[in-house]
């Protein structure tokens, strides 16, 4: 590991976010803490060069950082507005939504196809 250094984390987040590092042969290892409510924070003592990860109870990535100095450390998890903007105009406007949807079931269906371009 490279220096020492305090790797601290701020949850912005609605949501729960569970954190996690990689240890030296790559495998994701989660820590006992979890930043439960929103602004929320923790600390632990690192190195440089370690890779963190902050992800949504569901296992969605939020957040893959590698500090190298106390400046870059100081790590702010946000949540995906995109899926739960998306998750609400399912609600509001369910026909656009399930229409888009086929279409893109559609154009899977088709690049999936024998021969089919990539493009």
């Amino acid at each position: 590991g490279g220096a020492v250094l305090v790797v601290s984390w701020m949850n912005r987040a609605t949501h729960p976010v569970s954190l996690s590092v990689l240890d030296y042969d790559g495998k994701e290892r989660k820590m006992d803490h979890v930043l439960v409510h929103k602004d929320t924070s923790v600390s632990f003592n690192s190195n440089a060069g370690v890779v963190w990860r902050a992800r949504a109870l569901n296992g969605e990535l939020l957040l893959q950082a590698t500090p190298t100095n106390e400046s870059d450390a100081q790590l702010v998890v946000l949540g995906c507005r995109f899926r739960y903007e998306a998750a609400a105009a399912a609600v509001i406007y369910p026909p656009l939504v399930a229409v888009a949807g086929e279409h893109l079931a559609v154009a899977v269906a088709q690049a999936d196809a024998p021969g089919a371009a990539v493009w």
